[in-house]
């Protein structure tokens, strides 16, 4: 039976601080994250701030596991919803409402 594991990790740094220190808040996440792989057993990392958008690529090849960018999972997941309208016919996604 697959068992999904779950470990939500909150790394008390600031948007703004992550955005003016990126190296340093890639450091913090990837030594927060290696602990988490170790104890948890976990198999990939979700970024879940705007901020850490663009260190997905580094730290996984830093971590060796996936690391999801998550703005970029919402734009492709957008993407997605928006194409699987077009060819199913769900016109209420991909058309704008009609004037009472």
């Amino acid at each position: 039976m697959f068992k999904l594991r779950i470990v939500v990790l909150a790394l008390g740094i600031a948007v703004l601080a992550i955005e003016h220190a990126l190296d340093a808040a890639g450091d913090a996440i990837a030594a927060e994250a290696q602990v988490a792989l170790r104890n948890t057993r976990c198999q990939a990392v979700v970024l879940g701030c705007a901020g850490m958008a663009g260190l997905a690529q580094n730290l996984s090849a830093r971590l060796d596991v996936p690391v999801v960018d998550g703005v970029a999972a919402a734009v492709l997941l957008c993407e997605a919803s928006v194409r699987l309208a077009r060819l199913t016919g769900w016109k209420r996604l991909t058309q704008p409402e009609p004037a009472l």
